[in-house]
């Protein structure tokens, strides 16, 4: 599995990883990548995603899960930026702070604080922490968060207690350990031979002993 990388394509605008985090929610990464090319393919500008009507939007990106849900959201923001810049284009953004950023973002609707986090670290190479199913299950089984602490307590104890200079990196290798390690996944009714060969791997991560 690789390391989300440091952004470094200049050619991936913010509204596009807005909207490619977006995408993301609630699916794996690759049904999110395949929704956010089919949406590419069928509407190569956010204008044209604009004047789609809902029914053709939902069609490209069905692959991605949610697609009524996802495709109003887009939809809402899109016109929502309009009213508000008279064009689609989120790259002001790159001369606001991170407070500023938040801010501008929770105005629409559907953008939920771990979209912001990512556009955030991988757009605009700010530093924040963006809290993950992964990240969220390993802080929590590494007690670095209160007990009983939700993701978004989560998100906000992480961001207050982690170094700045630390957080990209931290952040990518806990999202990788993550995916590979199935110790660190919530597994939920694992029987028989998976319960078998799960406890042959016990000694597999590296993070076991220093779970709480």
């Amino acid at each position: 599995m690789r390391v989300r990388p440091r952004p470094l394509d200049e050619k991936e605008t913010v509204l596009d990883g807005l909207v490619r985090t977006l995408l993301s929610q609630n699916t794996t990464e690759s049904n999110s990548l395949k929704a956010f090319a089919s949406l590419k393919s069928a509407f190569p500008t956010w204008e044209e995603v604009l004047a789609a009507d809902s029914q053709s939007l939902e069609s490209a990106i069905r692959c991605g899960g949610l697609a009524k849900t996802k495709a109003s959201c887009i939809k809402n923001m899109l016109i929502c930026l309009l009213e508000k810049k008279e064009k689609l284009c989120l790259e002001y953004l790159r001369d606001l702070s991170v407070d500023e950023i938040k801010a501008e973002l929770s105005h629409f609707k559907g953008i939920d604080p771990k979209t912001v986090a990512c556009v955030l670290m991988f757009q605009l190479q700010q530093d924040d922490f963006p809290v993950d199913t992964h990240v969220f299950e390993i802080a929590k089984a590494m007690a670095w968060v209160p007990v009983g602490a939700d993701r978004n307590k989560t998100y906000l104890h992480l961001n207050q207690w982690i170094p700045d200079e630390l957080k990209f990196d931290l952040n990518c290798l806990l999202y990788t350990h993550g995916k590979l390690c199935r110790k660190c996944i919530k597994k939920g009714g694992s029987t028989g031979k998976q319960q078998e060969k799960e406890s042959e791997d016990s000694n597999s991560c590296p993070l076991l002993r220093y779970s709480k």
